[in-house]
């Protein structure tokens, strides 16, 4: 388990037989854990043995006795993900399952910086349908195939697939959440834009930094729904004429410093266009 590329514990797997393994853990002496650090790590190190464990083809669950660090034993889940990567998660425990990496037996532990806070490295797979839903919405847009009045109809459908997708709970990478921000940009209501600001807020959280644009171009949409002035200056307004224009806005309100952050254009670019859009997407 690695955490601002430091060992912190290492997990020892052998198989004894067909459907039992053996499990020796290595660790710090003490320590403290939050959902995205260790921190008042001690310089000493331990050893336990798995003292019951049960087994799938891809599945371990293993419990480990107290010994020292902990105040009562320790049950573990292992899932294997491929072939360098496994899955970890504490039994009835809040924290969001951590990540193994394959290495050498002789991995080194120890040396730890009790005043340091290590910052662990969460690696999340991508959901495949997602994907699929956002890449349908863009092509809709693109080829010029649809009306307005089909794309929209084709907007709620997706919406409502997402949904399932959320309520299964199967959105878990960055990409995931920054796919599900465009596909909630495309509502009509207030709350779904509220909901594709959140979801880029979350994909940005999620080391997924595309999401920038989206996280401040949701907020403007969802600003202008109820009847504010938005503040990014994404969002544009269409004439009777089929002219653009930038839709009412405090441009004032957010530096440049932000807006370079956000990817979205500075006060004077604004100033200088009447229409300004996301280069890459449709939205």
């Amino acid at each position: 388990m690695i955490a601002d590329d430091t060992a912190i514990m290492k997990f020892e797997i052998s198989q004894i037989a067909p459907a039992e393994y053996s499990v020796k853990w290595t660790r710090p002496s003490a320590y403290n854990i939050s959902r995205r650090s260790f921190f008042n790590v001690g310089n000493t190190r331990i050893d336990s043995e798995a003292r019951a464990l049960t087994s799938s083809s891809t599945m371990l669950t293993v419990s480990f006795a107290h010994n020292g660090a902990e105040k009562r034993p320790q049950n573990f889940q292992f899932e294997l993900r491929d072939g360098r990567r496994a899955s970890l998660s504490l039994i009835n425990s809040p924290f969001e399952d951590f990540t193994l990496i394959r290495t050498c037996s002789v991995a080194d532990l120890g040396n730890w910086d009790i005043s340091e806070r290590y910052n662990r490295t969460v690696y999340y797979d991508s959901n495949d349908e997602v994907r699929k839903l956002f890449l349908d919405d863009q092509n809709d847009r693109k080829s010029g195939r649809l009306s307005e009045l089909e794309i929209k109809k084709r907007d709620q459908l997706r919406i409502s697939q997402l949904s399932k997708l959320i309520d299964d709970n199967r959105l878990k990478s960055g990409r995931d959440f920054y796919y599900a921000a465009f596909i909630f940009q495309h509502s009509e209501t207030p709350q779904d834009y509220l909901r594709a600001h959140s979801f880029a807020m979350t994909a940005l959280m999620r080391n997924e930094p595309d999401a920038a644009w989206i996280a401040a171009a949701s907020l403007d949409r969802y600003l202008l729904a109820i009847g504010k002035k938005q503040i990014y200056g994404t969002q544009t307004v269409r004439a009777e004429d089929g002219a653009y224009s930038k839709a009412p806005s405090e441009d004032e309100i957010i530096p440049d410093i932000l807006r370079s952050a956000a990817n979205v254009p500075t006060q004077k670019e604004l100033a200088a266009s009447p229409s300004i859009a996301e280069p890459n997407i449709k939205h």
